[in-house]
């Protein structure tokens, strides 16, 4: 609050206007297209149930041809009662080979980013 306070004071950047031009799915989209270029790797989001909350959602992450499951990213994306205020990244299983059996990894990313509301 205070960084964005004092951006908003001194530089008249108003970080909630900024946001409306970056529509969280959009974003996300460009992100992964930007990993997609660039590493070769390949996104799916996958049903998931029985997480913490409903909202979360889960990502597969692929070698661009698909022959290698890298991994699975947790998305818990908008804020609610109880939950962390702040933005953080988490490895809960790193990749590792175990008997010579590639086992992927499983990350969490939670954030507190508002959630759409109407055209915004």
């Amino acid at each position: 609050f205070e960084q964005a306070h004092y951006k908003k004071k001194h530089f008249d950047i108003d970080e909630n206007k900024i946001a409306e031009y970056f529509p969280m799915a959009a974003t996300i989209d460009g992100l992964f297209a930007i990993y997609k270029q660039f590493f070769g790797l390949d996104f799916e989001q996958v049903p998931v149930y029985g997480t913490w909350h409903e909202e979360v959602k889960v990502v597969a992450l692929y070698s661009a041809d698909r022959s290698i499951l890298h991994g699975y990213i947790f998305l818990d994306l908008h804020p609610r009662p109880h939950k962390y205020s702040h933005a953080c990244h988490m490895s809960i299983v790193p990749a590792v080979y175990y008997e010579g059996k590639r086992i992927p990894a499983v990350s969490l990313v939670v954030a507190n980013f508002p959630k759409p509301n109407g055209d915004k």
